[in-house]
């Protein structure tokens, strides 16, 4: 998911996952995140569309994300726990990220997001 800022781009809709703040200017490397999607698949345990899940359940297929081209470590994709149809990929914002509008790309089972969506990252 992305929304259109103030300067009409698209930034992810993100959260710190440690604070549970927006990020509405800029997240740090090393950053804990929490991007929010639909669409991600089957997950372990299964749960059934339209319900509210229990638990965390992992999405069967690997999730990978590049932040700026530069592979995160994801550490948890699946479903949002408490929230009907929404998954949440929990990632760390790489520690060799450069400052600026860094493109945003996660992939599942070759699929990837579309492209145009970014975070900004500042030391």
């Amino acid at each position: 998911f992305y929304f259109r800022g103030t300067d009409g781009r698209p930034r992810v809709a993100a959260i710190n996952a440690v604070t549970f703040a927006a990020i509405t200017g800029a997240a740090k490397p090393e950053d804990i995140l929490a991007l929010y999607s639909t669409g991600l698949g089957r997950v372990n345990p299964p749960v059934e569309a339209g319900v509210l899940p229990p638990g965390i359940a992992s999405t069967t297929e690997p999730v990978t994300v590049t932040v700026g081209g530069i592979s995160a470590d994801v550490l948890y994709a699946g479903v949002a726990p408490g929230l009907a149809g929404l998954y949440q990929i929990n990632l760390k914002v790489p520690a060799n990220a450069p400052n600026g509008d860094l493109p945003v790309v996660a992939r599942i089972a070759g699929v990837s997001t579309p492209e145009g969506a970014f975070l900004t990252v500042q030391r």
